[in-house]
């Protein structure tokens, strides 16, 4: 809506306008709107994962037209950032009523203004995330300490919001938790195959999917295309099951590998190796390639197996293997 009102307004196409009115003036020189049909010296690929780093599925970015597609690098980034603590671009009552107030949480004027507490001390935040496939994007101004904090990657299961609020902490002089170095340990291909199944996650009330036949839902869930995965065609099978596919890890065995697929941010499907690094009778750890994350396989008295599953943010998702 309102790139339309841009465009009504002053004549111009959205595109026009962003290079004339913002990058221009600001000597933003590597940044503009991307339109999938121009050449962009420098411009990077974006990538995903799936079994391995693969390329983004092709999105036309004319599609999101003032709700993304924009493309920029980190000095282009900077002036941005250095130019809103002046009135080059907006008269000072503009600024104030974009940066002056607490947002909600998903922000206004396009960014979220906020309080966030970094070693018991509250720092006032303006901050703005994206993502688009094969990139995700985390920009931090902490206005009032004149700092900010860009992540840009091309990768889009990068965790760049743990970075950037990492960066964030060393910045003010904080101590950060390093990812810790692990070193993968050998397991037979029997002791693997033992953790492969679907595993569905342990609601609060106890609750589960009922009338699922777990074997056959995981002989033909476990075995989506890259293509599938891609394009979202692998919603349409969990619907046949009556699985909801944000309840459950899928875990196969491939080549002596395990392979961890589950949902994640937006709800996009995903899968990558998880390698043992440590192991008991009662289980084992594997963890994640291309991301911080940890699967922890637990065996109780009765024979039923549990996972954890850590990501890179802390988060925890507990769930009981189903078939």
């Amino acid at each position: 809506m309102l790139s339309a009102i841009i465009e009504r307004v002053s004549g111009l196409s959205y595109a026009d306008y962003i290079v004339e009115r913002i990058c221009i003036p600001l000597n933003m020189n590597d940044s503009g709107v991307e339109d999938s049909r121009t050449v962009l010296k420098h411009f990077a690929s974006g990538y995903s994962v799936c079994n391995k780093i693969i390329p983004a599925e092709y999105v036309d970015m004319s599609i999101s037209l003032g709700g993304g597609g924009m493309y920029s690098t980190i000095a282009d980034l900077y002036k941005w950032d250095r130019a809103l603590y002046t009135e080059s671009l907006l008269g000072r009552e503009s600024l104030r009523h974009i940066f002056g107030p607490y947002s909600p949480i998903f922000g206004g004027y396009g960014w979220v203004v906020n309080e966030e507490t970094i070693d018991g001390v509250k720092r006032k935040r303006v901050a703005h995330h994206g993502t688009m496939n094969g990139f995700c994007a985390d920009f931090n101004r902490f206005v009032d300490d004149d700092l900010v904090i860009i992540v840009l990657s091309n990768v889009n299961i990068t965790p760049v919001e743990r970075i950037s609020g990492d960066l964030a902490r060393i910045a003010f002089g904080n101590k950060i938790v390093m990812p810790e170095t692990v070193t993968a340990i050998a397991l037979t291909a029997k002791e693997m195959e033992r953790y492969t199944g679907i595993y569905e996650r342990r609601e609060p009330d106890g609750s589960h999917a009922t009338d699922v036949d777990w074997q056959e839902a995981f002989t033909s869930l476990s075995r989506f295309s890259t293509v599938e995965i891609a394009v979202g065609a692998y919603i349409n099978r969990f619907h046949e099951f009556g699985i909801h596919p944000g309840s459950i890890i899928i875990i196969t065995q491939e080549e002596q590998k395990l392979y961890l697929q589950m949902a994640k941010r937006h709800g996009a499907w995903y899968k990558y190796e998880i390698v043992p690094i440590s192991a008991t009778e009662h289980g084992a750890t594997f963890a994640a390639q291309y991301i911080d994350e940890r699967v922890i396989f637990t065996k109780n008295g009765q024979g039923t197996i549990t996972i954890e599953h850590r990501d890179a943010y802390g988060n925890r998702m507990l769930a009981a293997k189903m078939s």
